[in-house]
């Protein structure tokens, strides 16, 4: 009797904190409260849609997670908790223009309002964070890695990401083993030490290992699942976006850069057409089998609704880099570099480009520049290298290509680089 009085006081005097309360404890009164908040038009409706909006997530109901976030930031556009379910929701679906304006948004309203729902402490270390997050969306990732910081939990995830995606191998594996760890048990954030894995097995064409580190993934992702499963409505963690936005588009490339495409075209076809990474690896498929107007046409739709994000149109520069359209791609890199001036990839493939024009002069300002961005990068030294060695430049090359030998490198730069050294020793 006592317990139940508690709890009608409760509910008559927080009716939002009741409702969490009755959700955490898996009570279907729970949901029905808060769905019954959330039509109202006091702060608590806004409240009450976050919570429904991380409710749905976890069911890997993303649409209605993503109309009850947009509803909360209606009802109030100031709570920095509305960017919370705006950024989970919308990363979970692969929108990364509109994930880029959560993360800018969330860091304007905790500058500005987060005082009045935050511990002090904890503002300035995840407006850092958001502001890192944007950094990697525009290809910053040596920016990003540093602001991260060496702490560990969320800033050493990201940063085991921006170090590979920098193609910075012991950085990343230093990052992603403390990660490892760091964690006890199953944990959702070491699902990016396998990220960064797959990714630098990319880097250097180990397709066998990035089919690898993908299949570890969604064992462990699918694990992670059954056992957050029992924890209530706000513990469960769906396998779903991890197989739609990472697992399954990646895996669809790496398949189709050792021909099998058949099995590529059939992951992609079951993956939504307004995810991005889904759409630009659909792009990268189409190019390997020089199906190029499929190819343009995936990278033409993807750019056009992520303006603000550089790598569509670095994926298509490369398309036609490798379609022998030396010009065109450079187009393209000039275009990416204005969106992400950080970002070492496209600075290299404009240096390639170049050297492709019979331009190696001019090539090597680009790959200075890149260097300042990715600066332990094997093939960015080997293609450094293959420049001045076309210029004469003996002794300088020897330096790039003795940096290379020391970087990872795919099959097939480490076979130019065994090629090209014995010329200048």
């Amino acid at each position: 009797m006592v317990a139940k009085g508690s709890e009608a006081i409760f509910a008559t005097t927080q009716p939002y904190r009741y409702a969490m309360y009755a959700a955490e404890g898996g009570r279907p009164e729970g949901k029905k409260r808060l769905e019954h908040l959330a039509d109202g038009e006091d702060l608590d409706a806004a409240w009450a849609d976050i919570a429904l909006s991380f409710m749905a997530a976890n069911e890997d109901r993303s649409r209605d997670a993503l109309d009850f976030a947009r509803r909360a930031k209606a009802a109030d556009p100031d709570l920095p908790n509305v960017f919370y379910a705006l950024k989970n929701v919308d990363g979970n679906l692969g929108h990364d223009e509109n994930l880029r304006a959560d993360l800018l948004g969330s860091s304007n309203a905790l500058a500005l309002h987060g005082a009045e729902y935050w511990t002090s402490g904890t503002i300035e270390p995840q407006i850092r964070f958001d502001s890192s997050r944007v950094m990697i969306l525009s290809g910053d990732y040596r920016d990003a890695f540093r602001q991260l910081g060496s702490g560990i939990g969320g800033s050493l995830f990201l940063r085991a990401i921006a170090a590979a995606a920098m193609h910075d191998r012991a950085r990343a594996l230093d990052a992603a083993n403390r990660l490892v760890r760091a964690e006890t048990g199953l944990s959702d954030t070491a699902e990016d030490a396998f990220k960064a894995r797959t990714l630098l097995a990319i880097d250097v064409g180990n397709w066998n290992g990035a089919l690898d580190t993908l299949q570890n993934l969604e064992i462990y992702a699918r694990a992670l699942e059954k056992k957050y499963r029992a924890g209530g409505a706000f513990s469960g963690i769906s396998a779903a976006p991890e197989m739609r936005i990472f697992v399954r588009p990646w895996s669809a490339y790496v398949l189709a850069r050792t021909r099998q495409f058949a099995k590529a075209e059939a992951l992609l076809s079951g993956l939504p057409a307004d995810c991005d990474i889904c759409g630009r690896m659909r792009g990268r498929v189409a190019a390997l089998r020089h199906d190029w107007r499929t190819a343009s046409w995936w990278f033409v739709l993807v750019a056009a609704r992520s303006p603000d994000i550089p790598f569509a149109e670095t994926d298509w520069g490369q398309m036609l880099l490798l379609d022998g359209k030396p010009d065109e791609a450079i187009a393209k890199f000039a275009l990416v570099h204005a969106k992400g001036p950080h970002f070492a990839d496209p600075l290299e493939m404009w240096g390639e480009a170049l050297m492709q024009k019979n331009r190696s002069d001019l090539a090597l300002a680009k790959f200075e520049e890149a260097n300042k961005y990715a600066p332990n990068w094997g093939r960015l030294h080997l293609k450094w290298g293959t420049a001045l060695s076309y210029l004469g430049k003996r002794a300088e090359a020897k330096q790039q290509f003795a940096i290379a030998a020391r970087l990872d490198l795919s099959r097939a730069d480490a076979a130019v680089l065994a090629r090209a050294r014995p010329k200048h020793v």
